[in-house]
């Protein structure tokens, strides 16, 4: 059986008004919470088209009908009146009417909720914070470990609940792929493993790649402390930000993917030549393997990537033979370019006859022609200084005026990877000052009609606008890179007048993903344990398929694991039998499910809920820029009245060993947390004492600050601290059917002292207590009779909890 690695669940119960009012899902919060000092707008909507017509909703439109409170004690903290969108006309695109509760000059750090008088309804809960979305990068960017492929999932570094073999490591398989012209001919067997998995299915392109691999390591270049070494993969703690890592692991699969050519060129895509690659999990997929040859198209996009990873990888001192190294198999895969495509004249686009499943990786000449000049400028980069420079500078600036987003002036949502090349490109040195300003211009003459005009004129009731003609399949990465197109403009300071209004519309989009929507869902997987209420709970994934134990957040025994983004609304969804999302307005034009055939026709939902990495990098990308605005430490918090000259935090093993100085004769408090909310005090110290060692520590993060109180009786809080902790005690749980009881092993060197509850799925309690497990030691839960049905172990203190489902069969 199984066993099932506890994740962080954070629970609280409260007896006044917030657990007596019923939650709304009219109106729509970030669920995740917003930063103290931005824009900060509750939408309140009444549903008129659509498929939840008939859920109507009259807000409170009195004079102070609507209030911020607290979530701890119902306290009473802003007070506002609606204001109606557009003179409370229907908007067409989401079928809803609306109103705003700004609440935006209030920002005292903390855990609240809106509030509507007349109706006694609530929002759900939201955090106040300058750490509000630090988890949501932590989950988005291990999606990219839960699609690597030829690798095992293993605990720790994969939650119990998604553990997996190393996938398609049969004799044959990836380590002994063959053409797709031979695949009776053992000699054409190559190496191709590695690499990501590319969407809901299990293949890989090299084409497909160039997006997701240069949006990830641009974000990096941009704003590297939105990310950390702490991602809980088995390269973290190597001293590289772990996206990096994972781009690496894609790099290493390109790599093989060019020496099978043997000639510096590419092959461009590896899979199955059935539709029924659907095993779950991935290593129980038997099907063979097999590979596309070289094509124009996947030289140039390989030319692309591992010109920009050598440029990035280049910055780390223990990655400089690596990054060498890719550069002259960038090079090399330049030159076999020039060679195929006739110096760039002349393109090979038919290569991918889709007898290998299912997308089609061939790219048209000027998408082609873009790679090629996004493969230039960094080539161009990565030689700065050296005679070859020349000839990639030479190539960009005599056709840069011939690739969109140049040639037709129109910056939209697509080919994000393109416009942050061209853009990155105006800040290198020996550019062509003229070429510089022109691009520039470009980009700040650009009407894509989804931009800083409509965000003012609150063209979209969600205030994250998008046409109806961008609501298609994928629409999800769309939104985030109108997010990121936005933040761009502030990067590269293309209209310094407007850049708070770029930022803050860039974190509407931001916004929209975690609930501020057509759905009132936040568009990502199982984050509920994360400080999320309502989620998607099915994406289409051929892991996490209909019917297996990964189908159903909620109602299978797993569900997807958590962090995984959705392809988005799609308007063109043609099967009317499944409605919604047919014949839908387009921003609500979603369903959560994840049925291809369901026996009698074809649902296609993977049109609506595919995930993919290229949306994926979209999310993050605006997700780390958006970090890297967040406000400075201590912003949020009360100033410090007594002068603390220092303060640190120290991982010693399974320890956080804290130090400070102050010149104030005051006691002090520490206090830890691990989710920047729920702050519990673990010692009181006189003013004398500067030190204390907190023992005895779980891995993960966990938040330290210091708590003084005056004479007067007045608290001041310290700056918060962060610290991760690598390794330590590891809590490992099973329900053994047979003996019919939880099963708990500690493989720590620790002791754990935890109390624990067990709970049906309606929430009633069915025995609780406490337990100590001795280090390396086993102790159980015995559980007597319990009828057939799904249940909840929760255990942990005053401080953590951790909480796992299982099921009786």
């Amino acid at each position: 059986m199984r066993t099932l690695l506890f994740i962080l669940f954070i629970g609280m119960i409260h007896s006044g008004l917030f657990s007596q009012t019923q939650t709304s899902r009219f109106i729509r919060v970030d669920q995740m919470g917003y930063f103290c000092t931005s824009n900060k707008i509750a939408i309140i909507i009444d549903p008129v088209n659509g498929y939840d017509s008939g859920d109507s909703f009259t807000p409170g439109t009195g004079n102070n009908d609507y209030e911020l409170r607290k979530k701890s004690n119902d306290e009473t903290v802003f007070k506002g009146t609606l204001t109606a969108w557009n003179n409370g006309i229907v908007q067409g695109q989401s079928g809803d009417r609306g109103w705003y509760f700004d609440f935006t000059s209030f920002s005292v750090p903390g855990e609240y909720y809106i509030y509507d008088k007349v109706n006694n309804v609530r929002s759900y809960v939201f955090s106040i914070s300058e750490n509000c979305y630090d988890t949501l990068m932590y989950h988005s960017s291990r999606f990219y470990f839960y699609q690597r492929c030829n690798f095992a999932k293993n605990t720790p570094f994969a939650a119990s609940n998604w553990t997996d073999a190393a996938a398609f490591e049969r004799s044959n398989q990836d380590h002994h792929s063959r053409s797709r012209y031979a695949k009776n001919d053992p000699g054409s067997e190559r190496d191709v493993s590695g690499g990501w998995f590319d969407a809901g299915d299990y293949n890989k392109y090299v084409t497909f790649a160039l997006h997701p691999v240069c949006v990830l390591l641009d974000a990096y270049q941009k704003y590297p402390g939105s990310f950390s070494d702490h991602v809980n993969i088995p390269e973290s703690g190597n001293g590289v930000a772990d996206i990096l890592d994972e781009v690496r692991f894609e790099i290493d699969w390109l790599k093989r993917m060019q020496d099978a050519t043997g000639t510096g060129g590419l092959l461009i895509k590896v899979g199955v030549d059935t539709y029924n690659n659907t095993g779950s999990p991935p290593s129980t997929d038997a099907n063979p393997r097999y590979y596309v040859p070289e094509c124009t198209s996947s030289t140039i996009a390989g030319t692309a990537m591992m010109a920009h990873a050598a440029v990035v990888f280049s910055s780390i001192p223990a990655w400089t033979d690596y990054a060498n190294d890719l550069k002259s198999r960038a090079e090399s895969a330049w030159n076999r370019a020039l060679v195929t495509t006739n110096n760039f004249t002349s393109f090979e686009t038919g290569c991918d006859d889709q007898d290998i499943k299912s997308g089609d990786a061939d790219q048209d000449e000027a998408t082609q022609m873009q790679s090629a000049i996004v493969a230039a400028i960094y080539l161009f980069e990565a030689n700065i200084g050296n005679g070859s420079a020349q000839t990639y500078k030479s190539f960009v600036e005599s056709n840069y005026q011939n690739i969109d987003p140049i040639a037709n002036g129109w910056w939209g949502p697509y080919n994000l990877h393109v416009e942050n090349a061209l853009l990155h490109y105006t800040q290198l040195s020996g550019v062509n000052p003229t070429v510089s300003a022109a691009i520039k211009n470009s980009k700040l003459n650009s009407n894509t009609g989804m931009g800083i005009d409509e965000y003012n004129n609150k063209t979209d009731l969600y205030l994250a606008h998008m046409n109806d003609d961008q609501y298609h399949w994928g629409s999800a990465l769309v939104k985030a890179t109108l997010g990121v197109n936005m933040l761009n403009f502030v990067y590269y300071n293309l209209d310094p007048a407007n850049n708070d209004s770029y930022l803050n519309a860039a974190e509407q989009y931001l916004h929209w993903f975690h609930g501020v929507n057509a759905q009132g869902v936040m568009l990502m997987t199982d984050m509920y344990p994360f400080g999320a209420d309502s989620c998607i709970n099915e994406v289409y994934h051929s892991w996490f398929a209909d019917g297996t134990d990964f189908d159903n957040t909620k109602l299978s025994p797993y569900g997807p694991a958590p962090g995984f983004i959705p392809g988005g609304p799609n308007k063109n969804y043609s099967v009317p039998q499944v409605n919604p999302p047919y014949n839908q307005p387009p921003q609500k034009s979603y369903k959560d499910w994840n049925t291809a055939w369901n026996g009698n026709f074809q649902e296609e939902s993977y049109t609506v809920t595919e995930v993919s990495i290229y949306g994926q990098a979209g999310y993050i990308a605006l997700l780390a820029g958006i970090l890297a605005h967040a406000p400075a430490p201590g912003t949020c918090e009360i100033p410090l009245a007594v002068n603390t000259l220092t303060f640190t935090a120290i991982p010693v093993q399974n320890n956080v060993l804290l130090r400070w100085e102050h010149t104030a004769a005051a006691d002090v408090t520490i206090q830890r947390t691990r989710d920047m909310l729920h702050f519990t005090d673990i010692v009181r110290l006189d003013s004398q004492k500067n030190s204390f060692s907190d023992n005895g520590l779980l891995p993960g993060q966990y938040f330290y600050r210091l708590k003084y109180d005056d004479d007067a009786g007045q608290i001041y809080y310290s700056r918060t601290l962060s610290v991760m902790i690598e390794s330590s005690s590891k809590l490992f749980m099973q329900y053994n059917t047979d003996r019919q009881s939880i099963q708990l092993e500690n493989n720590g060197s620790l002791p754990i002292s935890l109390h624990y509850k067990i709970t049906a799925v309606s929430g009633n309690e069915i025995k609780s207590g406490t337990l100590m497990i001795q280090s390396q030691g086993k102790s159980s839960i015995s559980l007597c009779s319990l009828p057939a049905g799904v249940y909840f172990c929760t255990l942990g203190d005053s401080y953590y909890k951790y909480s796992e489902k299982f099921i009786v069969p």
